[in-house]
């Protein structure tokens, strides 16, 4: 027997029959008995004697590929991640002042969290000078170290930190200046703390960002693809609800906790660089209670937990019955990603700070649609063609390719555009592409993406319009196995495209570096 439970009603029917007799309905609802009787006729679920499972080898082929490009991108050696950067001072570096200044100013390229950010001034021999205390300047992208009065002649530096409040990188360096005449120029020592714990390593930070990327985009797209794709696919063969239901129920909650727990770890990498020498637990501390990091990061958590709240209540196989908790579902969807556009290269922006980041917000929830979208479909999609016919599979794949296919270029048309806008205010022009780490990352960004969308016109201009026109089993069977390769290359590739954007993000934007 095959059981279609929407948790209050459930049906009883032969396997392999579609045609539903009166007496099978436990209930009397009309609108409910209206809409089955619309189902096809056809042998739409497969007899235990069916044919193969589909897609078994497709899991297999790509999977070394995959950790071998996982591997060369995470090991890549890459400069140091100084966000904010030190872009100019005053004195400049390794000026000759005749008279002692009373006063440093410090620019830096992005704006400045305060509470970690300060500057120290030290001797020629290394040793700290009293008296020195930095404060804040003109705006948030500049500090100003007051000076003691009447510094002796001779060569000083000055060691500062930053934490940025746009991306949360933290960075470090000192610099040089000399009062006197050049007679009075010496070596200077660099200061002990330059060579310190720096925090962990680039390919940590990269690895954290790519955990918090995938689990995102498989909780955006969920409630999204599932209400829009996966549910209306199945109508034909609605004796697989409960266990696509069930996949796709235990798919969210998995989704949700990879979200927390991805988010967790970038929150202990962004505490190990604050706290440095001074421990995790007081990095904790400070991120969570004094810095906009930490801040944005309880708001993303408090999000996910609400999602996931929601998705409890919501009624899966009749979506609409709930139409108001469908639509706010939607609307969640669409507000998670914020917090990571507030935190990211676009709230750098000295102008136009809204628009690059409503443009990053789009460029994320596209992405995640797309992205997470493919893995909807390989937990709940795939898994339902292994009991279908190929009758079954054909009309299920004939509604479920163009309505995935139209959400994809939907979100292609706007990754495009925001991609372009990104590039124009985080590059600028065509050297720096060729020759910073974020322009080289960037390329091969692009350059993964070419296959992905090679992949995705496969399936919508030849998988669909041969499913279409296939009448005979076998050639079904073959375009459902090509639909179900082509989905499984498409999801572990943009697992590689996720972990080469979470590259970028651990960069300094291209405009910082020339």
């Amino acid at each position: 027997m095959i059981v279609v439970d929407d948790d209050r009603r459930r049906f009883r029917l032969p396997d392999g029959d579609l045609r539903l007799p009166p007496d099978a309905v436990m209930g009397t609802d009309r609108p409910v008995m209206k809409w089955l009787s619309k189902m096809p006729r056809f042998d739409a679920v497969r007899r235990p004697n069916g044919a193969a499972a589909l897609g078994q080898s497709a899991r297999g082929r790509v999977i070394l590929l995959v950790m071998l490009l996982i591997g060369l991108i995470v090991a890549r050696p890459e400069s140091a991640s100084a966000h904010a950067a030190l872009k100019e001072s005053d004195p400049a570096p390794n000026a000759i002042l005749a008279t002692a200044p009373s006063q440093v100013r410090l620019v830096y390229t992005e704006p400045l969290e305060r509470s970690y950010s300060r500057a120290e001034l030290y001797d020629q021999a290394g040793n700290r000078v009293g008296g020195a205390a930095s404060g804040p300047g003109a705006d948030d992208y500049q500090m100003l170290v007051d000076l003691p009065a009447s510094l002796p002649n001779g060569t000083y530096s000055v060691l500062w930190r930053s934490l940025s409040t746009a991306d949360g990188h933290t960075a470090q360096g000192y610099f040089a200046f000399t009062v006197g005449t050049a007679a009075d120029v010496r070596t200077v020592v660099p200061p002990a703390t330059t060579g310190g714990d720096e925090g962990p390593p680039d390919w940590l930070r990269t690895t954290s960002r790519w955990l918090a990327l995938l689990g995102l985009a498989a909780t955006v797209a969920v409630w999204p693809i599932w209400l829009f794709v996966v549910r209306p696919a199945l109508s034909p063969v609605w004796q697989l609800g409960p266990g696509v239901t069930r996949r796709i129920r235990w798919f969210a909650a998995v989704a949700v906790a990879f979200a927390i727990g991805g988010s967790v770890v970038a929150l202990l990498v962004q505490a190990a660089g604050i706290g440095g020498g001074e421990g995790l637990l007081s990095g904790l501390r400070t991120t969570l209670g004094e810095t906009r990091y930490g801040t944005l990061w309880l708001i993303r958590i408090g999000l996910y937990l609400i999602f996931a709240a929601a998705l409890m209540g919501a009624a899966w196989w009749w979506p609409w019955r709930r139409a108001a908790l469908s639509v706010a579902l939607l609307g969640f969807s669409g507000l998670m990603p914020l917090p990571f556009s507030l935190i990211a290269h676009a709230a750098a922006q000295p102008a136009g700070r809204a628009t690059a980041i409503a443009f990053d917000l789009l460029h994320i929830v596209a992405a995640s649609l797309w992205v997470g979208g493919l893995f909807v479909l390989m937990v709940g999609l795939v898994p339902a063609l292994r009991d279908l016919t190929p009758a079954g599979r054909r009309e299920v794949l004939a509604r479920a390719i163009p309505r995935f296919s139209t959400i994809a270029l939907m979100a292609w048309a706007i990754i495009g555009v925001s991609g372009l806008y990104s590039a124009w205010i985080n590059v600028g022009n065509l050297a720096a592409l060729r020759t910073t780490d974020y322009g080289k990352t960037l390329i091969l960004k692009l350059l993964l993406l070419v296959p992905l969308l090679a992949l995705a016109a496969f399936n919508l201009l030849i998988v669909n319009r041969r499913l279409r026109r296939a009448r005979a089993e076998r050639t079904a069977t073959i375009w459902s196995g090509f639909f179900v390769t082509a989905i499984a290359a498409e999801a572990v590739l943009v697992i590689v495209v996720l972990l080469v954007v979470g590259r970028l993000t651990a960069q300094p934007p291209a405009r910082d570096v020339v």
